[in-house]
């Protein structure tokens, strides 16, 4: 299990990777402006504090799902509670069932974060802790601090516009009706030559890392995923597609993305596999968060001395001592 969750982690970085460096690319100024109001929706998602965000991520081989993962957050400035967030991981397991492997909730309210975790390799049971946070009372995505936001999305919006290079008009509109939605549809040769360079990097230095230790038995998907970035014949994108939608105020909506690598296994087959995220924003201004149960949660004070108890061997037997 942890070989597998090792690889898992390893196939998101790449997949993120890509994702990141081709989304980059979408736009095109000349179509219906299309680059202005992408751009333009995301910096507001930057400044807003109360909205509803999901989003999720898989990866396929060969049309089959290998992981999912699944992330929100909700903000609600200047209510109570004031931020939520989620996150859930699922593995395509030996008989072909998605299983959740792990769980993670965080509420901040009052001043107070109340935590909840599980993890199927530990106890069964979910783990509710809870501190003291009255420092932050909860933002948007990049935190509550206006500078701060401000130069984040100056440096950003900088790197994104030096990076649209000649292929801006492969962003087309596709609807216009409650908002404007666009699509991009692009094989690997229409991307710019720094896509290919840095998956080619990223491969090199998981050979060069000795990523062979994340194999998961030599029959598995997981296993054959593997030699798909460590063979010295390495991937190449095959293609890109992507999705945005703005509402009828010019807000970000929706964004989908599909990333496609076609890579070659041991025995020289073609095989692809392939990197999907979607997220989903609503509730604009109205978000409102169901408050937790404080008398649920342990502090963490008191979490942290029952898990300092520890058992000691001797010949006189065994006996338990806590660590203060």
């Amino acid at each position: 299990m942890k070989n597998k969750k090792r690889m898992l982690r390893a196939a998101a970085c790449i997949g993120m990777g890509v994702l990141i460096l081709s989304t980059a690319v979408f736009a095109n100024i000349d179509n219906a402006g299309g680059y202005s109001v992408v751009k333009s929706a995301v910096k507001d998602m930057c400044y807003r504090d109360n909205f509803t965000a999901a989003g999720s991520y898989s990866l396929e081989l060969d049309g089959n799902e290998l992981m999912r993962a699944e992330a929100g957050l909700m903000t609600n400035g200047g209510g109570e509670p004031s931020e939520r967030e989620y996150s859930k991981t699922y593995i395509t397991n030996s008989v072909g069932e998605s299983e959740l492997t792990n769980e993670s909730e965080r509420v901040l309210q009052n001043g107070y974060r109340y935590n909840s975790y599980y993890d199927i390799n530990y106890e069964p049971e979910t783990s509710k802790t809870v501190y003291y946070d009255g420092e932050y009372s909860g933002g948007g995505l990049l935190g509550d601090d206006p500078e701060l936001i401000d130069k984040q999305i100056n440096f950003m919006e900088a790197i994104a516009d030096s990076l649209i290079g000649d292929i801006k008009n492969n962003f087309v509109m596709t609807g216009a009706e409650n908002g404007r939605s666009y699509a991009v549809n692009m094989s690997g040769e229409q991307l710019p030559k720094y896509i290919s360079a840095g998956l080619s990097l990223v491969c090199s230095s998981m050979r060069q890392s000795g990523a062979n230790a994340l194999d998961d038995g030599p029959d598995s998907e997981l296993s054959v995923f593997n030699e798909l970035f460590l063979n010295e014949r390495e991937p190449y994108v095959k293609e890109v597609n992507a999705e945005f939608d703005t509402d009828d105020s010019g807000r970000l909506s929706r964004a989908a993305v599909n990333v496609v690598l076609c890579g070659y296994d041991s025995s020289g087959s073609e095989r692809e596999a392939s990197f999907k995220m979607e997220l989903n924003i609503s509730d604009f201004d109205t978000t409102v968060i169901e408050p937790v149960n404080p008398n649920e949660y342990v502090s963490v004070d008191a979490a942290y001395a029952e898990s300092a108890e520890v058992t000691v061997s001797s010949e006189d037997g065994e006996s338990t001592v806590v660590i203060p």
